[in-house]
């Protein structure tokens, strides 16, 4: 009898020090002293309850993710896959697939334009205009990302600022039609900006003439490798590895994402508003839904790229030339001789960066680094 005293005296309590509004489950209690079975039932009760309050409370306390702003862009559209390069009923359902999740996260995106994919042999081809039309219908952004996606650091000055123009001809005359502004994002291909100060300054003059501004990025990946190895799977309809792949894809891009705001904190104190290039292919049209809920998750909110360039790290010198295609985050940090930031801008390397059972599983982590270079020669779409 003293035992079940000891026990009602105990529990009491522990219901007072939870807080609760304990007066139903005394009064149990305290009948419970005739009855041993019922004390039993009730003390389990009492347990779930205080287990209950006691996670209610947790998770209460439990402290928010920061208040955090992204820019998403798509680089290559129309769209960015070799595979449907001559598929255009498939280029469209997959347009489609990325442009419904766009809007079902309310994503004000920017899409850069290859104009070359939809005018290859010069004049544009409806068919393939129809395709890049419905990023144009859906009130997406559209930048220039030239004509034929040329590399600025292997060709010259004149070539490239003329494969620029070329693409801004074709694009603003599609937006024009469409009754939208005139494009003033340019986004250089590979992100290579100039090998040295005067290219990179005659270049963004012609580009300011013509009223574009160049779009910077902070987050950068070797996401287009795993959409590469995505497009194979699914011609060959292996749908188990596809979502292998695509569960290896969002937990490498969560640690690029982590590498991103670390080098911010590391340069400039803060996390700043970041800028996201990824591509429009068939990985994203799958599963950037997931991509975006790890976002959010981490208290990011969807931005358009004029509202993250607001941000004033933006205007921090750029004087990197070399021949890496460095996020901006990278190249602030070699400009700034930042040992600290460019610890922190150290490459999520795709073969390193997943789990090794994910990276079994993904088939890429099978590849070892002598295999590297092979990969990165051998996917189809090359751009960082």
């Amino acid at each position: 009898m003293r035992l079940r005293s000891l026990q009602v005296k105990i529990l009491l309590r522990a219901i007072s020090a939870a807080q609760l509004n304990s007066d139903r489950l005394a009064d149990a209690l305290m009948a419970g002293r005739r009855s041993y079975r019922t004390l039993m039932k009730t003390t389990v009760a009492l347990l779930a309850a205080l287990t209950v309050a006691g996670t209610a409370r947790a998770q209460s306390t439990a402290p928010a993710p920061p208040a955090r702003e992204i820019a998403v862009t798509f680089d290559d559209l129309p769209i960015a896959s070799h595979a449907l390069e001559n598929d255009i009923a498939a280029q469209k359902a997959v347009t489609a697939r990325l442009l419904d999740i766009l809007a079902a996260f309310h994503v004000p995106a920017i899409g850069f334009v290859n104009a070359g994919r939809f005018a290859p042999h010069g004049p544009m081809e409806p068919d393939r205009v129809a395709v890049l039309q419905q990023w144009i219908d859906a009130g997406q952004a559209i930048g220039n990302h030239s004509y034929s996606h040329l590399d600025f650091h292997g060709t010259t000055l004149a070539r490239y600022a003329g494969d620029a123009e070329h693409g801004d001809s074709l694009i603003r005359a599609l937006l024009l039609a469409a009754h939208r502004p005139p494009p003033v994002w340019f986004r250089h291909p590979f992100l290579h900006t100039g090998r040295d100060s005067a290219a990179r300054a005659r270049f963004e003059r012609g580009l300011a003439e013509r009223g574009y501004r160049v779009a910077p990025v902070t987050v950068n990946s070797d996401e287009y490798l795993y959409a590469a190895r995505y497009d194979r799977l699914a011609a060959r309809h292996e749908s188990d590895g596809m979502r292998t792949v695509a569960a290896a894809y969002v937990d490498y891009m969560t640690q690029v994402l982590a590498r991103s705001e670390r080098q911010s904190n590391a340069l400039f104190g803060r996390e700043i508003k970041q800028i996201l290039l990824l591509h429009a292919n068939v990985l994203n049209a799958d599963h950037f839904g997931e991509i975006a809920r790890m976002l959010q998750a981490r208290g990011y909110r969807f931005v358009p790229i004029e509202r993250a360039m607001e941000d004033p790290a933006y205007r921090t010198p750029d004087r990197y030339y070399g021949p890496d295609g460095l996020s901006w985050l990278g190249r602030w940090a070699r400009t700034r001789h930042n040992s600290s930031a460019r610890r922190q801008a150290g490459h999520v390397n795709t073969l390193e960066a997943i789990s090794p059972a994910t990276r079994i599983a993904a088939r890429i982590g099978r590849c070892r680094r002598r295999h590297w270079r092979h990969l990165r020669r051998h996917c189809h779409d090359r751009d960082p």
